[in-house]
């Protein structure tokens, strides 16, 4: 992609339903979360997830996370023990990211994202967020809009810059402004009933 496909423009109801039109036809899309800057795309499209690991420059043995457009699609996909469900009615909608097993018949249609039958998944708190997983058949991939190995941003114009004059480029930015720079979300697992921290974030266990 040249600079010239990749547009910015200002996170309000027209230019969401436009970012979300780019995602279900296969396209990628730097937005607000409730902490930085996400990179989302349509975690059913292959092609899709392939242009976020090479925007990213991420490593394809790093697998990527996913923010659900809420409670009742994780239950749909995922299987949830009795802790991990009491954690996801505590936290979600917000900053807690669960490591979940994908139900059997839904492990081939996201094998892509690399994480075998498990996958890192969250409710966000954030409306751009939750409209573009809903028009996304629930999904969407989010990783953090930086390439990997650089810090989080919290500025679209900032990433914007990143990107620029890179061969791999979002297709859209939607620019909420500068965010209030915070913790990412906090990553667990749960394994034979007892809590695991991944990464401490936002919320504190």
């Amino acid at each position: 992609m040249s600079d010239k496909n990749m547009k910015i423009l200002k996170a309000n109801t027209k230019n969401i339903s436009l970012a979300a039109a780019v995602i279900k036809n296969g396209g990628t899309v730097v937005f607000s979360t409730e902490t930085a800057y996400g990179l989302a795309a349509d975690p059913f499209n292959i092609k899709a997830v392939k242009k976020v690991y090479a925007i990213k420059g991420r490593s394809f043995n790093k697998p990527l996370p996913l923010i659900a457009a809420d409670f009742s699609v994780v239950k749909k996909y995922f299987k949830m023990s009795a802790p991990e469900l009491k954690l996801a009615k505590k936290y979600w909608p917000g900053p807690l990211t669960l490591i979940l097993k994908l139900k059997n018949k839904h492990v081939d249609i996201l094998k892509h994202l690399r994480g075998g039958d498990a996958v890192a998944v969250r409710v966000s708190p954030n409306k751009i967020a939750h409209s573009l997983a809903v028009a996304a058949n629930g999904f969407i991939v989010s990783t953090s809009a930086n390439v990997s190995g650089t810090p989080e941003f919290f500025s679209a114009v900032e990433i914007a810059k990143q990107f620029r004059g890179r061969r791999f480029q979002p297709d859209l930015i939607l620019n909420s402004g500068r965010l209030k720079k915070s913790k990412l979300s906090t990553i667990v697992k749960v394994e034979k009933g007892k809590v695991i921290i991944l990464r401490q974030g936002v919320v504190k266990l």
